[in-house]
């Protein structure tokens, strides 16, 4: 049963990746990823637990010149179904995606380089009029080497993690543990600290300030405080539009 899931969650990293710009809110988001990637493999609750934890992490990355610093798919699919298969907990499991999805650049770089490959090969059949053949060089090709690059390095890191990944984590030395922890505690502030860097307005730092207050202190829960988020950007919005009026 897991060789066919693991199968499944390999197709689905392949798919995604071939069609990215029609699959885009879902080849970006690791939460959505990671959902489906637990649903899949009977713990869809362990999933957006993982997903959440990550879209934290990855929420102020931004692409630059086309090149990411990380791959979306290995650390949105790959990552969490390893983890999920180990049975990590969601804040070991932001760990160990964020180190998949460094090594996934790798894949993304070969991607890039094989797909040019394509490209050429396409030229020669555009010239002499055989457009109807380019559907081989823009979808099947990728889509066999994706499999290849994205859809095998799932399966044997579900197949492998779920036999001595969790024998690893459990012989790791305490102090080892714990420091996975603690790093996988920080990734999502890190990660929300790229987000603020990024769009950072001083005229907007009060309502930032309210959000930790909330979280740090009154320990609001996570849905509670975006509720508030949400009233405070109508507030605000409101306000504006009522100043344009004025004017």
């Amino acid at each position: 049963m897991l060789f066919i899931q693991s199968i499944l969650i390999g197709l689905f990293a392949a798919f995604i990746r071939t069609f990215e710009l029609a699959t885009w809110v879902i080849y970006c988001s690791p939460l959505v990823c990671s959902s489906i990637v637990g649903t899949i493999l009977g713990n869809p609750t362990l999933g957006v637990e993982i997903g959440a934890q990550l879209q934290l992490v990855y929420m102020g990355a931004l692409v630059v010149g086309g090149v990411s610093s990380y791959s979306y798919i290995w650390a949105g699919v790959i990552g969490p179904a390893i983890c999920i298969v180990s049975g990590l907990d969601p804040i070991e499991s932001a760990t160990v995606c964020v180190t998949v999805g460094a090594l996934g650049v790798i894949a993304d770089n070969i991607r890039m380089t094989v797909n040019g490959i394509w490209v050429h090969m396409a030229d020669k059949y555009v010239q002499n009029g055989e457009t109807s053949k380019l559907w081989i060089y823009n979808i099947i090709l990728p889509f066999l080497l994706y499999c290849l690059i994205y859809g095998l390095p799932a399966v044997i890191g579900i197949m492998l993690g779920a036999n001595y990944l969790s024998d690893l984590m459990n012989s790791l030395p305490l102090w080892i543990s714990n420091a996975i922890t603690a790093i996988g505690k920080l990734l999502p502030a890190l990660g929300i600290g790229m987000m603020l860097k990024a769009v950072y307005n001083k005229k907007l730092i009060a309502f930032a300030i309210v959000g930790y207050v909330l979280s740090g202190y009154l320990h609001v829960p996570t849905l509670g405080v975006a509720l508030v988020g949400i009233a405070c950007t109508l507030v605000y919005f409101n306000s504006l539009n009522a100043k344009k009026e004025e004017i």
